[in-house]
């Protein structure tokens, strides 16, 4: 009579995936020229950007990549908030130079001299 107090019926609980987080300074390349490019929440942050009053810049010389901010402009990269941790932007100019610049690359690292490397899988 005792038996069903001991009874347990284990359910699989529901469990949504959670779109990957951008926890590092990474901006992460388009796999093609339609897509948008991933910025994550960190390189906003080291550039001390405020997404509404500025765009993101890029500086490529002597073979090196950096980032700055500079007034919202028709010239800048102007960010949109695409999750809690990430924005996003979307450029076919800026692809094709990026995959020229950094064939086979998915995702930018960006250091604390604001300078990107690139991450080998």
């Amino acid at each position: 009579m005792m038996d069903y107090l001991f009874n347990m019926e284990l359910r699989k609980l529901k469990t949504r995936k959670k779109r990957s987080e951008f926890l590092k300074p990474i901006i992460q390349i388009p796999a093609d020229a339609k897509d948008q490019f991933v910025v994550s929440a960190e390189v906003v942050k080291m550039l001390k950007m405020n997404v509404t009053k500025h765009g993101l810049m890029f500086r490529y010389s002597k073979g090196r990549l950096t980032a700055f901010k500079e007034p919202k402009s028709d010239e800048s990269y102007n960010l949109s908030k695409y999750h809690e941790h990430s924005y996003r932007f979307k450029s076919k100019d800026l692809y094709g130079y990026f995959k020229d610049i950094f064939p086979d690359t998915k995702f930018l690292l960006m250091d604390e001299s604001l300078e990107f490397k690139k991450i080998t899988q």
